[in-house]
């Protein structure tokens, strides 16, 4: 999807989503530091649609946010804002994550706050951790194989499809096929 396509989409889901939002919770790392409260990326303590519009005009180049407006947008704590941190603040403002749910757990213990699975359990093909297999996979395997991204743990695990130890555009591949429905996710691993 086109990123100013994407910012419309998201504009439209907003009228299904609460007028007020949901008031940020921070936490507070007990070391005096500024508190964050995860996705309120504009620090105006609320979480709500403006805050995803912010995230994806940041990552589109057409808005800055402040040090603390970064931390507060990167909700699954991998210290990469990416298009799932926009997904899982609008997850966030349509109550599918609970107010408690940020930051969304992507490795170690816990889970996927936003879909239920667990962070250590293998879905081949997940690339982004989200929970499901999807366009966004292939171009964050895409992009991870070009070097422009990073992967969690999980997604690295999940992307190795054919579970050879490689991740590498046979992957990509796969993914892409899955995507357009020729080959079913429960075929992964393929061998």
């Amino acid at each position: 999807m086109k990123r100013k396509t994407m910012i419309q989409a998201v504009m439209m889901m907003a009228m299904f989503a609460s007028p007020f939002g949901a008031w940020a919770q921070g936490n507070d790392p007990g070391n005096g530091s500024a508190v964050t409260s995860y996705g309120d990326v504009n620090e105006d303590g609320v979480v709500n649609i403006l805050d995803v519009i912010l995230v994806n005009q940041y990552l589109i180049g057409e808005k800055q946010l402040s040090d603390q407006g970064r931390i507060n947008a990167d909700v699954d704590n991998n210290k990469t804002i990416e298009t799932t941190d926009a997904l899982n603040i609008l997850k966030r403002v349509v109550e599918m994550i609970p107010h408690d749910g940020f930051p969304v757990n992507v490795g170690g213990s816990g889970g996927d706050a936003g879909t239920g699975v667990a962070a250590s359990e293998t879905l081949y093909g997940d690339v982004n951790v989200d929970g499901s297999v999807d366009n966004l996979d292939v171009t964050l395997i895409n992009k991870y194989l070009l070097g422009t991204a990073e992967l969690s743990e999980q997604g690295k695990k999940n992307a190795d499809v054919d579970a050879n130890g490689t991740i590498d555009t046979t992957d990509s591949l796969n993914i892409l096929k899955c995507c357009q429905e020729l080959i079913e996710q429960s075929e992964f691993p393929i061998k």
